[in-house]
């Protein structure tokens, strides 16, 4: 198993940034859910607030600590198509 990335001070900073607008935007749309009645029922409204959420507390753990969770920082294995069928 590899180390975790270490992510640099200016990357943690810009992280921060981030996790103070994703958790106004998930403030926002909860205003939103709380205050429309008929918005209630939108399921891309109540996603937005999960969303801010879980954004919001990613990359809140990485501005904190300077690094991520191990799931997030797995390789992808990436194999080429075959000769003839790249697009």
């Amino acid at each position: 198993m590899a180390l975790p990335r270490t992510y640099t001070t200016l990357e943690r900073s810009l992280f921060a940034i981030f996790a103070l607008l994703c958790l106004s935007s998930a403030l926002l749309f909860s205003a939103i859910l709380a205050t429309n009645v008929d918005a209630r029922r939108n399921v891309a409204a109540w996603f937005a607030v999960l969303g801010g959420v879980v954004l919001t507390a990613v990359s809140l753990k990485i501005a904190l600590t300077g690094t991520a969770w191990p799931y997030f920082e797995r390789r992808i294995p990436f194999r080429p198509p075959p000769p003839g069928q790249d697009q």
